[in-house]
């Protein structure tokens, strides 16, 4: 059956695309000739983010060392920005608990700083991570925030944002709301001459519009946006999907003929700039071109050679779709037998997809359990080094207190001071008690027992100092007072 193809919709994750060489130069000449740590250390993050998809290992490594610097310095704005960077990072490596982690540690911070531009671009990654895990409401959520944000500081970068909502909208079917919010943001492109981001709008409002049956439209569209690829843009890429929308819009009015066309022109210039992937899509849009118009032989020889390339790929959808045209061009010419077996092929292939659209949902609530957990971690350690700094504390009042009580005792010893008798014995106890007390609160810090701990535990540690401090009072009064504190009561 005949694939239809429809413009996969934007989705930004920065401003910047792809990797700015010449940027990277001058942020590298720069590192080079700086001393200032701090102002070495955002130069850093920078640079990694332009040459991230050169040298992503380099770029994760610099980018870590560059926050640790940055947090020593206490650099809000960089500790952000690299939070933000780690975001991406995580996300590109497929670690997506990860990766809405840091961008939540990075909005944090961003909400108790005036950097508008930075957390609308947050909000809109937050936006396609959601997006990754097939949670449609929250990816729009962030997206409608970080269009927010846009709107009221004057950011003239608002036609990605509203592209983006769009892929929601053409993904629930919404395909009017999809077309006005298109529209919207082709005001801004128009405003800003962005000419790339115009011909996405264009081809995307030639797929919404030919959904909803405004087959006219949806070619004027089409047409707008190919005249941009072929003269303006210049992807030829681009050109030949917008070729194949062209020949998708004619063939669901079942005008084979301009369909065919326009599908030979997507099949050349893919040929042309070797495009392998999609020429076995073309190959398979003109097997169920040729199987309409009877040419069975034709048919087959697109669908074979499409077979072949997604063989060679190892592309599962159009093998599929392969299997699914030689079973239907066999049928047509009455080769029962081996229309059966291309339809076995193409039904077994159809049931590993559907495997694999289930492992998509196990891997969805896999990350979102994992990002829970990952919470809860993080919790649990925010608890503990609260727990901590509390214990800390206790420890250094009871060596502070055994300080204070050991001066008096060292001061009456030697006849500096006269205290009564019941305030030296209280000494003689709380000394041992202090300095015991003190010494085991170090000793659960170092190896961080106390957390681990329970109440009867605890209850029974407390116990033991106390009745060590006792035998210790015992021994001392059995020596010290002995000798000294006599007649002073």
């Amino acid at each position: 059956m005949y694939k239809f193809i429809t413009l996969v919709f934007l989705l930004t994750i920065t401003t910047i695309a792809t990797a700015n060489r010449k940027i990277a130069d001058s942020l590298n000449y720069e590192i080079i000739n700086t001393q200032n740590a701090v102002e070495k250390a955002n130069l850093q993050l920078d640079y990694c983010w332009e040459i991230k998809y050169e040298d992503f290992d380099k770029c994760l490594s610099t980018t870590k060392t560059a926050i640790a610097v940055l947090e020593r310095a206490n650099n809000k704005e960089g500790i952000a920005k690299g939070l933000s960077y780690m975001g991406v990072y995580m996300y590109l490596q497929d670690s997506l608990p990860e990766a809405i982690l840091y961008l939540e540690k990075a909005e944090k911070m961003l909400l108790t700083q005036d950097n508008p531009k930075l957390l609308a671009r947050v909000y809109n990654n937050f936006g396609v991570f959601y997006s990754s895990l097939f949670d449609n409401e929250t990816a729009l959520k962030f997206y409608k925030k970080s269009l927010d944000i846009k709107e009221r500081t004057g950011d003239s970068d608002i036609s990605s944002n509203l592209i983006n909502i769009s892929s929601i909208l053409y993904d629930q079917g919404n395909y009017q709301e999809c077309i006005e919010t298109n529209e919207q943001a082709l005001i801004y492109s128009l405003k800003n001459d962005d000419y790339e981001m115009i011909a996405v709008i264009y081809s995307n409002l030639g797929a919404a519009n030919e959904r909803l049956g405004n087959y006219t439209i949806a070619i004027n569209y089409t047409l707008k946006a190919l005249d941009l690829y072929q003269n303006t843009v210049k992807n030829e890429a681009d050109e030949a999907r917008t070729y194949s929308n062209l020949g998708a819009n004619y063939l669901s009015q079942n005008k084979v003929t301009e369909a065919k066309y326009y599908f030979n022109v997507a099949l050349d210039i893919n040929k042309r700039i070797n495009h392998q992937s999609n020429i076995a899509v073309s190959n398979n849009n003109l097997a169920e071109v040729e199987r309409k118009l009877k040419n069975y032989d034709t048919a087959m020889k697109h669908a074979l050679a499409a077979l072949q390339i997604a063989n060679d790929l190892n592309y599962v959808e159009e093998k599929r779709i392969s299997y699914e045209e030689l079973s239907l061009i066999t049928e047509d010419q009455g080769d029962f037998e081996s229309s059966l077996k291309y339809f076995k092929k193409y039904v077994a292939i159809s049931d590993s997809i559907t495997k694999i659209n289930q492992t998509d949902e196990v891997r969805k609530t896999l990350s979102q359990n994992q990002l829970s957990l990952k919470k809860i971690q993080e919790k649990q350690q925010f608890e503990f080094e609260k727990v901590q700094d509390k214990k800390i504390l206790i420890m250094y009042g009871f060596m502070l207190s055994a300080m204070v009580f050991l001066i008096v005792w060292l001061l009456n010893q030697i006849n500096i001071i006269a205290l009564p008798k019941s305030i030296l014995n209280a000494a003689n106890y709380l000394i041992p008690v202090l300095i015991t007390g003190g010494l085991i609160m170090y000793v659960l810090l170092a190896t961080k027992l106390p957390s681990t701990l329970g109440v009867v535990q605890n209850f029974i540690i407390i116990i033991g100092i106390i009745i060590l401090g006792l035998v210790t009072f015992l021994l001392l009064n059995k020596y010290s007072f002995s000798e000294s504190g006599n007649g002073r009561s």
